[in-house]
């Protein structure tokens, strides 16, 4: 029974990969682009600036080109033009876009010249596997799974069964509420982008970048908790740094990974809702998590560095 939810989970997440439509590519450049329509990049919308204004060439899911110059707009169309050439003149031409860029650009050409993506529709066999592959589903499917198939053949009558499930849901309930409060507090350091702008103010330093890529990660990591959150935020500070470094390799890029999970990985603390998680479900004082679990991350984070930082002086 408790490997029924995980099974779930699973099959929802491969089938969600298989299938998923490809994500549309945008390309700034400051010409025209000419694109063949069986280029690999489908769908793709590439932004040339042409005279005074621009010229959209789109490619949807279906294959079908279209193409627009802004000069042509009507009216009411041209009125949103000017926060369109706000966020292209954002980047510059030929730079790989960051998803948030990439989305707000995508969505804005999309308003303006009314073209569609035209994303194929998810067929009802995908629906069902993600419904029933939900975490929320597959664990409910597990409880009564198990309420039926355990709890009956030991003799359990209703009432057991439910003062069985009471029970277990008292120690849940305070990590799911401790847990919670982590996570607005996590959400409230990510808002005001106190972790990003601390990382930025050391990146004008001259660091080894895989020392750099630590230090961002876990500086982030240790201000705001979450290490997904810590990865993604180095990762999007480091990534336009690396094309105007010369002599990189496949080995520097995965050694760059490498150190920012790791620094993503150490100083584990109260603000982490992992720390509450492990306290919470053993049972023990916020000093006995930090003096084991703290120790372990962080031992585990600054060992992945140090391997990090040996390797990139060989490789």
């Amino acid at each position: 029974m408790l490997l029924l939810p995980i099974v779930l989970i699973l099959i929802q997440a491969v089938a969600s990969e298989i299938w998923k439509p490809a994500t549309t590519r945008v390309v700034v450049s400051s010409s025209a682009v000419e694109i063949p329509i069986d280029s690999e990049d489908q769908p793709r919308m590439t932004i040339a600036e042409s005279g005074n204004g621009y010229e959209i060439d789109f490619i949807d899911h279906a294959g079908t080109r279209s193409t627009l110059l802004t000069s042509d707009l009507s009216a009411d169309k041209a009125a949103a033009l000017p926060a369109f050439g706000t966020l292209v003149s954002s980047v510059n031409s030929g730079e790989q876009l960051s998803p948030k860029q990439r989305e707000e650009i995508l969505e804005a050409g999309l308003d303006l010249t009314g073209f569609s993506e035209n994303r194929p529709e998810q067929s009802m066999v995908l629906k069902l596997i993600a419904f029933f592959g939900h975490p929320f589903t597959a664990l409910i499917i597990a409880i009564f799974a198990a309420a039926i198939f355990l709890a009956k053949k030991q003799g359990f009558s209703r009432d057991q069964i439910m003062d069985l499930s009471n029970s277990a849901l008292a120690p849940a309930g305070i990590i799911i509420l401790v847990t919670g409060a982590g996570g607005v507090f996590k959400q409230i350091l990510i808002d005001s982008n106190v972790a990003t702008v601390m990382a930025e103010a050391i990146v004008q330093s001259n660091i080894n970048i895989v020392v750099l890529s630590f230090l961002i990660s876990a500086l982030v990591r240790i201000a705001q908790g979450s290490a997904t959150v810590a990865m993604v935020t180095t990762a999007a500070i480091i990534a336009p740094l690396l094309p105007g470094m010369s002599g990189l390799s496949s080995s520097d890029y995965a050694l760059l990974t490498i150190a920012i999970a790791s620094g993503a990985t150490v100083l584990s603390h109260v603000n982490d809702s992992g720390f509450w998680l492990v306290s919470k479900f053993f049972g023990l004082t916020e000093k006995e998590t930090l003096m084991s679990w703290t120790v372990v991350e962080t031992i585990i984070g600054i060992s992945g560095f140090i391997g990090a930082l040996t390797l990139s002086y060989f490789l």
